[in-house]
């Protein structure tokens, strides 16, 4: 173990939580974990912010229904990554090294530039999906 390393560590926690910091962990998470993941965490944070400015206008019995369906609705959705990153891990160790080669015979498909116009649009919708979902009316009643 690196115990100079986890006593930096240990140091810099104490000092963010005497110098007030509101949650010490998230700078911690921030640190170690890789741009991309801290990216998603933030855009998943903007999206919770954003559905709770929405809910803040609607009765509280309603509000907790409306969090219920989110956490609900974001649950199934890491469920299905963690799902999805299994399949791969799978398909890696059975010898399939791309499902693009395996179905194609080549690198990658020659729609794939074209592809990160949809890919952008996808993510708009699950942010919509995130935030309209749990405040429809199915969710709200």
């Amino acid at each position: 173990m690196a115990w100079g390393l986890i006593g930096v560590g240990a140091a810099f926690g104490i000092a963010l939580i005497m110098c007030g910091a509101r949650s010490p962990m998230l700078v911690a998470v921030g640190m170690y974990l890789p741009f991309d993941t801290v990216a998603a965490i933030f855009v998943g944070g903007i999206l919770k912010w954003v559905a709770d400015q929405i809910a803040a206008r609607r009765a509280p019995e309603v509000r907790a229904k409306i969090e219920e369906k989110g956490v609900l609705l974001a649950s199934g959705l890491i469920a299905g990554e963690a799902l999805v990153g299994i399949l791969l891990a799978v398909t890696f160790l059975s010898g399939i090294s791309s499902f693009t080669k395996l179905l194609t015979g080549a690198d990658e498909f020659r729609f794939y530039p074209a592809l990160a116009v949809a890919v952008a649009g996808g993510i708009r919708g699950v942010a919509w999906v995130l935030v309209r979902i749990p405040m429809g009316h199915r969710g709200a009643k």
